[in-house]
């Protein structure tokens, strides 16, 4: 499910696929293929993604899991 949070970090960023790939210095098609879930991303460019973009990854979680009963039904499983 990080591809969830990955895009909602993406678009309260406001950034493109592209501007957000090179920030933490991969490539647009990797992030395509992070947000789109056939790729695992690593965690550690998950948080450096949420501190370069001045966002607080437990908060986006927390908004995640309160907006969204599938996000919240796999944390709980």
């Amino acid at each position: 499910m990080l591809k969830i949070i990955l895009k909602r970090l993406r678009n309260n960023a406001k950034l493109t696929q592209k501007e957000a790939a090179e920030l933490i210095g991969i490539t647009k098609r990797s992030w395509e293929r992070y947000e789109a879930g056939s790729a695992n991303i690593n965690m550690r460019n998950v948080e450096l993604f949420a501190l370069k973009t001045n966002q607080n990854l437990n908060n986006v979680i927390k908004d995640e899991e309160k907006n969204n009963s599938d996000f919240k039904d796999f944390l709980n499983n």
